[in-house]
C-alpha cells in the first residue's frame, strides 16, 4: 500500500511528487516510470539533437535524490490497468500496487499524419525517438519535417547544425504563426531561409521517410479503461480530481473545466504541484500565463498570452521585434524577438499587468 500512486514521470508527475514530500515528509509516494531512465526534462531533446547527449544528461535530479526523499521510483515500468473501485493498479511487470490516492500524469502521444506517400514516419516525443531520428538521419541526405510549430522549427535547426539538407513544410505558411503576430512570422521565416531551410512541400512523389510534428494528443487509454470521465483530455474540476473518487489528473493529458490542456512544459509543472496540494487536502492553483519560447539559428523567439487580435504597439528596431496587448491601460500580452536578456522583464511585466507608462519607461 502506497498513500499516493503517481503514473507518469514527466514533468507533472515529477513536480507532483515533489510537492507532495514537501507537504508532508511522510508521505510514501510510488512514481511509476514507464522510460527506463531518470525522469528528464524533455523539451531539451528537439534542441541537442545533433550534438546528442548521454543518457541521463538531462535528468531532472540524480538517483539517490529520490532515495533521500523516500521517494520510490521504477523505471522501464507501466500502469497497464487501473482498479479505482478497490484502488489498486496492475504494473507491467504483474505486480499489484494497492493506493490511498493516485495521480494520472500520462502526458501525450505524437499525432501521426493521415498524409498518403510516406512509407516511414519519425516523431519526436520521448528520448528514444531522439536516438532513432539521429540513428536514422544519419542514413539521409535531406531530413524532411512536416509541421511549422516550435518542434518542427527546433528540429530543421538541429538537422542543418547536422550537416543536412532540411525541408520543413505544414499547413500554414508561416512558422509560428499561431504564436507569433504576422510580422514576427515574416521575420523568422527570413531566418529560416537565410540558414538554407527549404519551405516548400516535397513535389515528386512518395518520400521514403519523414518526420512528423504536427502536434500532440492526450494519452486517454489507461483513464478510459478505468471508466473516467474524458473528452479531448481526462476531464478534471479546478482542483484536478476526475470523475473517480481518489483520482486527479495533471499535464498534458488533463483538460481543465475551460477546455483548456495546456501541452507547455511550466503549465505542466504548475499542474502537478496543484493536484498535488488538491490530494494533500491542501487546494491552491495559480496557473502560469501561458509562454512559449523559442531559440534557433542564434535567434530567439518569445510569446505569452497572444490574443487572436491586432497588438496594441508594434515595433521593430536593430534586430529587436516587440508587440504588446494591453486591457484597461495594463499589459496582459506580448511577442517579443531577439531581446533575451530582458525576457524575464516581459515575463514580469504581463504577470504584474504593468500600466502602459511603465511598460514605455522599463522596455522603451
Amino acid at each position: 500500500m502506497v498513500d499516493v500512486l503517481v503514473v507518469g514521470a514527466g514533468i507533472a508527475g515529477f513536480s507532483a511528487a515533489q510537492e507532495l514530500h514537501k507537504l508532508d515528509a511522510a508521505v510514501t509516494v510510488l512514481l511509476v516510470d514507464a522510460e527506463a531512465r531518470l525522469p528528464y526534462k524533455r523539451t531539451k531533446l528537439s534542441k541537442n539533437l545533433a550534438e546528442g547527449f548521454g543518457r541521463d544528461e538531462f535528468a531532472l535530479e540524480e538517483s539517490r535524490w529520490y532515495a533521500q526523499r523516500g521517494l520510490r521510483l521504477e523505471t522501464g515500468c507501466s500502469v497497464v490497468s487501473i482498479d479505482t473501485a478497490n484502488r489498486t493498479a496492475e504494473l507491467s511487470t504483474g505486480r499489484v500496487v494497492s493506493w490511498n490516492k493516485l495521480l494520472l500524469a500520462t502526458g501525450a502521444r505524437p499525432v501521426m499524419p493521415s498524409l498518403t506517400g510516406v512509407a516511414e514516419w519519425s516523431v519526436l516525443r520521448s528520448q528514444d525517438d531522439a536516438s532513432q531520428l539521429r540513428e536514422r538521419w544519419k542514413r539521409e541526405r535531406e531530413v524532411v519535417i512536416l509541421g511549422n510549430g516550435v518542434l518542427g522549427v527546433e528540429i530543421a535547426e538541429q538537422a542543418r547544425l547536422a550537416g543536412k539538407s532540411v525541408r520543413l513544410w505544414g499547413n500554414d505558411v508561416l512558422p509560428l504563426r499561431r504564436e507569433l503576430t504576422p510580422a514576427a512570422s515574416r521575420l523568422l521565416s527570413g531566418v529560416l531561409d537565410a540558414n538554407g531551410v527549404v519551405r516548400e512541400a516535397p513535389q515528386n512523389g512518395a518520400l521514403p521517410w519523414a518526420v512528423a510534428a504536427i502536434g500532440s494528443a492526450p494519452d486517454l487509454a489507461l483513464a478510459q479503461a478505468a471508466g473516467l470521465a474524458v473528452d479531448r483530455g481526462v476531464l478534471v474540476d479546478e482542483t484536478f480530481r476526475t470523475s473517480a473518487t481518489g483520482v486527479w489528473a495533471a499535464g498534458d493529458g488533463a483538460q481543465l473545466p475551460s477546455g483548456l490542456i495546456s501541452h507547455l512544459w511550466h503549465e505542466s509543472e504548475a499542474q502537478g504541484r496543484a493536484a498535488a496540494r488538491s490530494m494533500a487536502g491542501r487546494p491552491e492553483f495559480s496557473p502560469r500565463p501561458w509562454r512559449l519560447k523559442c531559440e534557433v539559428f542564434g535567434t530567439y523567439w518569445f510569446s505569452m498570452n497572444k490574443p487572436d487580435r491586432d497588438s496594441d504597439y508594434e515595433s521593430e528596431r536593430n534586430g529587436v521585434y516587440r508587440a504588446f496587448w494591453y486591457n484597461s491601460g495594463r499589459l496582459t500580452s506580448v511577442v517579443m524577438a531577439n531581446d533575451k536578456d530582458n525576457a524575464k522583464v516581459y515575463e514580469r511585466a504581463v504577470v504584474e499587468g504593468w500600466e502602459r507608462s511603465r511598460v514605455e519607461k522599463e522596455l522603451g
